[in-house]
C-alpha cells in the first residue's frame, strides 16, 4: 500500500542571465579646485527563468493536496547607458575648504516597459576643516523581476479568520458591510481559505525620489570624536508588494476598502471563504518614509589599552503612503489610506509588518595587545499593536477579565472600535572576548543576549508570541577559532 501511494514529484527550474557591459573612466581636465573625473558605459542584459512542475505538483495531488502551483516562464531584456562626473567646484577659500558636485544619469530601455532616464546629484561642502555638509537628490527606477511578473499562480491553504463569522465577534459596522456584500448572516468559520500567490504580468515599474541632507563633525579640539546626522525622505510610486490574506479580509469587512473586497471569493451556496487573491501588486498610494540616522563615535589610546565607543541610531518619523494621508482617507484608486504606521503593528496593514520607530546599537570595545573584549547593547523601541485577537478570545470563552491583557481595550479610531496594546521596549546585551595566538590563530568566546532578556509577549505577531525581529528566547553562547596562513 505504501508503494502504491508514494510518488516522486519534481520540477525543473532554470534561471539565466546574459550581461554585456563596457565601462571607461578618465580625467577630462584639471580645474582650479582639482581634476574633473568622468565615467561612462553601456550595458545589455537579458534575464529569463522558468519553473516547470510535473503534473503531480501542478494538480495539487502531492503532499496531501494542500498546495498546487502552475508553471513559471518569462524573460525580458534591457539596454542601458550611463555617465558620471565628479566636479571639484571650489577649494581653499574662506568658509569653503572644499566644495564638490557629483552628477550622474542613466538611460534604460526595457523590452516590457519602454525607456526611462534617471539622474542624481550630490553636493559635499566643507566650510571648515572640522565640518562636512552633504546633500543628495536621486531618481530611482526598479523594474519587476521575472518572478514578480511571471511566477505561476500558487494556491495554498492558509489559516485565516473570517471577519463576518460570529466566532470573530464582528462589530455592528462590520456586520453591515458583510450583509451589503451578500455574506449570509449565519456564515460559518472554516478556519481558513485558499490563498492565491504568484506573479502579476500587469505590474508597473517602481519609480523613486530620494532626498538627503546631513553633516559629519570631527572636532579638532576633541581628537577621536566623530558625530554625524542625516535626514532622508524616500518616495516610491508603484511600489511592488503583496498583502497577507488576513490583511485583505480585514481591510474589506472591517475598514470598508472596496479594492480589497474584489480580491475575495466566497462559496456561492453557503457563503464561506473559498479564495483570497494575494498575488503581487503595485501598492495603492505608493510608499513614503521620512527619518533620521544619527551616529556618534569616539576612540582613545590609554595606558590600559585602546577604547572605542560607537552609537548608531535609526529613527523613523513617517512610514506610509505618499503625501502622508490621514488614516482612513481615500487614495487615488479608491483604497483606504493606512497613514503613518511607524511604531504600529496591525494585521490590516498587510504590506508593512513592524516598522520600528527607533532602533539603536551601542558598542564599547577594548583592545590591548593580543587581548580584546566588547559589550554591545541593541535597543528596540516600544510598539503599539492591535489587540483584537484578545478581545475576540475574551468574548468566545465568556471571560471579560481577559480584556485587561490589552493596555487600551476600549480604544476607538473614528467610529470603529480598535483595541490596542503597548509592547514595551527591549534591550539585548551581547558580550565577547578574544585572544590572538602567536601562530596567527584567534580564539573568541561570547554570549548573545547575555542577561537572558526574554522578548515581550505580542498578541499580533503572525506566527509566534513575539515579533521575529527579537532574539529567540534564551542566552546563546558561542566559541570560535580562526587560523590565518
Amino acid at each position: 500500500m505504501l508503494d502504491y501511494v508514494n510518488a516522486q514529484a519534481g520540477n525543473r527550474v532554470r534561471s539565466e542571465t546574459w550581461d554585456y557591459n563596457l565601462h571607461a573612466t578618465t580625467v577630462l581636465f584639471e580645474l582650479p579646485a582639482g581634476p574633473l573625473n568622468a565615467a561612462a558605459g553601456a550595458e545589455y542584459r537579458y534575464e529569463s527563468g522558468s519553473d516547470d512542475p510535473d503534473e503531480l505538483l501542478a494538480s495539487g495531488r502531492a503532499n496531501g493536496g494542500f498546495v498546487n502551483y502552475r508553471p513559471t516562464t518569462g524573460a525580458y531584456s534591457v539596454k542601458e547607458a550611463f555617465a558620471e562626473f565628479e566636479i571639484p567646484l571650489l577649494a581653499g577659500r574662506p568658509f569653503v575648504r572644499r566644495l564638490d558636485l557629483d552628477v550622474a544619469t542613466r538611460w534604460s530601455d526595457y523590452s516590457r516597459f519602454g525607456s526611462t532616464t534617471n539622474s542624481q546629484a550630490g553636493l559635499r561642502w566643507k566650510p571648515v576643516d572640522d565640518l562636512l555638509v552633504r546633500a543628495s537628490w536621486i531618481q530611482g527606477f526598479r523594474a519587476p523581476s521575472v518572478l514578480d511578473l511571471f511566477q505561476g499562480a500558487v494556491s495554498t491553504g492558509e489559516l485565516t479568520e473570517d471577519p463576518c463569522a460570529s466566532t470573530s465577534h464582528p462589530t455592528t459596522a462590520t456586520l453591515a458591510r458583510c450583509a451589503a456584500l451578500g455574506v449570509p448572516a449565519d456564515v460559518r468559520e472554516f478556519g481558513g481559505a485558499d490563498v492565491t500567490l504568484g506573479g502579476n504580468p500587469s505590474l508597473r515599474p517602481e519609480t523613486a525620489r530620494t532626498r538627503t541632507v546631513g553633516f559629519v563633525y570631527d572636532p579638532s579640539w576633541l581628537p577621536g570624536l566623530t558625530a554625524s546626522l542625516d535626514w532622508y525622505r524616500i518616495q516610491i510610486r508603484n511600489a511592488i508588494g503583496e498583502r497577507s490574506a488576513q490583511a485583505i479580509l480585514d481591510a474589506c469587512y472591517k475598514l470598508g476598502d472596496p479594492n480589497a473586497c474584489v480580491l475575495i471569493t466566497r462559496d456561492p451556496d453557503y457563503g464561506f471563504l473559498s479564495n483570497v487573491d494575494a498575488t503581487q501588486q503595485n501598492i495603492p498610494g505608493g510608499l513614503e518614509t521620512v527619518g533620521y540616522d544619527f551616529s556618534l563615535g569616539w576612540q582613545r589610546q590609554t595606558q590600559l589599552g585602546r577604547l572605542q565607543l560607537r552609537w548608531d541610531n535609526a529613527y523613523v518619523s513617517y512610514y506610509g503612503e505618499l503625501g502622508k494621508p490621514s488614516p482612513g482617507g481615500s487614495l487615488p484608486d479608491g483604497s483606504l489610506a493606512q497613514g503613518n504606521v511607524a511604531g504600529i503593528n496591525d494585521a490590516t496593514l498587510g504590506y508593512y509588518g513592524v516598522v520600528w520607530r527607533l532602533r539603536s546599537i551601542m558598542s564599547l570595545s577594548w583592545q590591548r595587545g593580543v587581548w580584546s573584549a566588547s559589550i554591545d547593547a541593541r535597543y528596540f523601541s516600544p510598539i503599539t499593536e492591535s489587540c483584537q485577537v484578545v478581545i475576540g478570545v475574551a468574548a468566545t470563552v465568556g471571560d471579560p477579565a481577559l480584556r485587561n491583557l490589552c493596555s487600551d481595550p476600549d480604544h476607538v479610531e473614528g467610529a470603529q472600535p480598535m483595541p490596542l496594546n503597548r509592547v514595551g521596549a527591549v534591550t539585548y546585551v551581547d558580550l565577547q572576548m578574544g585572544w590572538i595566538a602567536p601562530w596567527k590563530g584567534r580564539f573568541t568566546l561570547g554570549a548573545r543576549n547575555a542577561f537572558d532578556r526574554g522578548p515581550p509577549v505580542s498578541y499580533s505577531a503572525a506566527a509566534n508570541s513575539f515579533f521575529p525581529d527579537y532574539d529567540i528566547p534564551g542566552r546563546f553562547f558561542y566559541a570560535s577559532y580562526r587560523q590565518r596562513f
